[in-house]
């Protein structure tokens, strides 16, 4: 977004093209790579010069992706404010790639490293296990993810599972966490 005019129109530039549109149609996004707190530069992890370009590609790969960054960014800001909810993560990637992915995407303030789980070598019920172990009886554990095996293992382990299998998927979960959020913020 380049310029927001008081009439609700917006003037905006993608894939180097300049267009009015109603500023209702557009979520604005301003990704925090760039902020002191979310920094990679702050961590020392990339250079100040190239923060511009890391920002514009990550505005870039948000759009391609309909929105799944920031779709991201919205849930994960909304469970965050929930009192003891902590995040992890299980992948059958390697934990350095998961690690890298998480930091680019902006998304390791909400998944520290110690709460990557890998996958790679077992398999993600024991990942599962793993973490109930760590984490105890008394807390509250939810799936979510878009494979047959983390809804096996959840199933297995009388875990509730989310299956997000698309945008439309992430989407809706995101605006069901928002509304119950709402829901338990004004009792």
């Amino acid at each position: 977004v380049l310029r927001k005019e008081e009439n609700g129109w917006w003037l905006a530039a993608f894939d180097g093209t300049e267009t009015w549109v109603p500023g209702s149609y557009l979520d604005e996004w301003v990704h925090s790579a760039g902020t002191a707190e979310g920094s990679l530069v702050a961590r020392g992890l990339l250079p100040a010069s190239e923060i511009n370009a890391l920002i514009a590609a990550l505005t870039d790969l948000d759009v391609l992706t309909e929105g799944w960054l920031r779709a991201s960014a919205r849930i994960l800001t909304a469970l965050d404010m929930q009192p003891g909810v902590v995040f992890t993560v299980v992948t059958t990637s390697q934990l350095v790639p998961a690690l890298v992915k998480l930091l680019l995407f902006d998304l390791a303030k909400f998944v520290p490293a110690e709460n990557v789980y890998s996958a790679a070598s077992m398999s993600k019920e024991e990942c599962f296990r793993a973490i109930r172990s760590r984490f105890g009886p008394k807390a509250t554990y939810v799936g979510v993810g878009d494979g047959a095996e983390e809804e096996a293992a959840c199933q297995h382990l009388n875990m509730p599972f989310v299956k997000i299998a698309g945008h439309k998927d992430w989407w809706a979960f995101c605006r069901r966490v928002e509304r119950e959020r709402d829901h338990f913020a004004t009792q």
